[in-house]
């Protein structure tokens, strides 16, 4: 049985382990990746499908919309950074996406384009647990992993 990261062995590691009056969903996370190169964002808008670009807006990124297989948003930016934010896949499925945003980017004219540290730097989901739960009382018992202000 392995041991969480912080040591805690109280905590189901596998979700089948939880009560059954216990469901979790996913909402969103958010993914990033590194393409290794600089990207040419004019070019790219210009060759890829459902790409914008506009160099004037503060931040200059491409922005990619995916409709199929799924429906996506990458920001390509020129330092080779890419972005997926919002991503309502799970997190297998959306890593096999960003190395599709990968690939689109080196058929467009970056050979050299690559796709490396894949990680999912933000997660949202809803459990419904079937009881209160206080807050206060958890943020003192997990106060290094959580943090709570009451006044948010």
């Amino acid at each position: 049985h392995p041991v969480l990261c912080g040591g805690d062995d109280d905590i189901p590691y596998d979700p089948s382990e939880l009560p059954p009056e216990v469901s979790v969903k996913a909402i969103s996370s958010n993914a990033e990746f590194q393409l290794r190169c600089k990207v040419d964002l004019k070019a790219l808008a210009m060759q890829l499908r459902n790409a914008s670009y506009n160099p004037r807006t503060q931040k200059e990124v491409v922005v990619l919309r995916m409709m199929r297989p799924a429906m996506l948003i990458a920001l390509i930016h020129p330092c080779g950074a890419v972005m997926l934010p919002g991503a309502k896949e799970p997190a297998d499925k959306l890593r096999v996406l960003a190395r599709k945003v990968a690939r689109m980017v080196q058929k467009c004219g970056h050979p050299d384009a690559k796709f490396e540290g894949f990680r999912i730097n933000n997660f949202r989901g809803v459990a419904k647990l079937g009881f209160p739960v206080r807050l206060e009382e958890l943020a003192k018992k997990w106060g290094r992993h959580c943090m709570y202000d009451p006044e948010v």
